[in-house]
């Protein structure tokens, strides 16, 4: 699997713009989908290069990956949250306002429940998106919405999440929501 998403990925970078429809369905029908396998950890570095040369081409084609990724998201399985959690992070790159106004409350439902994890992990990883320019761009442009979906878990998550680290980290972000102006979060 490695070595055809490495050719796909060649391929890609030679494609023409616009991309056409069937490499648009390629990407939504084949790639997208090759989020669910258990062993998806095996491909992950080549699936997510492929999938960053088609938003290259297209940024438009976000949204429906930011929604695969979130309806493919794995529930018992830390290290592939990782996986997702970085695969997310790089997409916010090539993301606009208007694209993440439309499932902005769905990432941050999910954020939600990564950063109530028992795993501290992937609660660090989400904790750690707000030190990347793009999605602290995006957060400030819908900063009402994911506050009010966020706070209550980042309040929770600094007074009694088990690992330190990720207490910190959550009072930190926290201290970021005050800064912001939003006074729904209480401290």
């Amino acid at each position: 699997m490695c070595d055809l998403l490495e050719v796909l990925g060649a391929i890609m970078s030679g494609l023409n713009e616009p991309l056409k429809e069937e490499y648009r369905l390629f990407l939504t029908s084949v790639l997208i989908p090759l989020h669910k396998p258990k062993r998806m950890g095996m491909y992950n570095e080549q699936l997510t290069s492929c999938i960053t040369k088609f938003l290259n081409k297209d940024r438009e084609l976000a949204e429906p990956v930011i929604r695969g990724l979130l309806r493919y998201w794995p529930e018992k399985s830390c290290q592939r949250e990782l996986f997702f959690l970085q695969e997310v992070e790089e997409i916010l790159m090539f993301t606009q306002h208007v694209e993440f106004s439309r499932w902005v409350q769905q990432l941050a439902r999910r954020l939600q429940k990564c950063l109530s994890s028992s795993s501290y992990l992937v609660a660090v990883r989400a904790l750690m998106l707000w030190e990347n320019q793009s999605f602290v761009r995006l957060f400030s442009e819908s900063k009402r919405e994911i506050v009010r979906i966020l706070s209550p878990v980042v309040d929770q998550t600094a007074n009694c999440h088990w690992h330190v680290a990720v207490k910190n980290l959550s009072m930190n972000l926290r201290n970021i929501f005050v800064v912001l102006g939003d006074e729904d979060l209480r401290i």
